[in-house]
């Protein structure tokens, strides 16, 4: 049963949000083309920024999330991975390395 609307003014996406995430009391929707979006929990926009996470993002708290990316390649097709990100202000996220070899990103 649908509840209602809610728009949120982010300007032109290229195919529009492909993930979401509520995390740190903020949404965070990754969309292709290079694009991640940040608003407040009532659909303030608070940030737009140029950064790879249009296969997928979910908050895993104290200010971290695991984000997708892909590739592809015409031999092999398309491949998927995961990788760490903390909030930036300047980039919205930023990768992180593992903390070991075991952790396994």
């Amino acid at each position: 049963k649908f509840v209602r609307g809610l728009t949120l003014p982010s300007g032109h996406t290229n195919v529009g949000i492909q993930g979401a995430t509520f995390a740190g009391g903020e949404w965070w929707f990754a969309c292709y083309g290079q694009q991640l979006l940040r608003a407040t929990a009532d659909f303030e926009m608070k940030g737009r920024y140029t950064f790879d996470c249009g296969l997928g993002i979910v908050g895993l708290g104290d200010d971290q999330f695991y984000i997708a990316r892909g590739n592809y390649e015409k031999q092999s097709g398309n491949s998927g991975f995961l990788l760490r990100a903390i909030p930036d202000e300047k980039t919205g996220l930023k990768v992180i390395k593992p903390d070991s070899p075991e952790e396994g990103l």
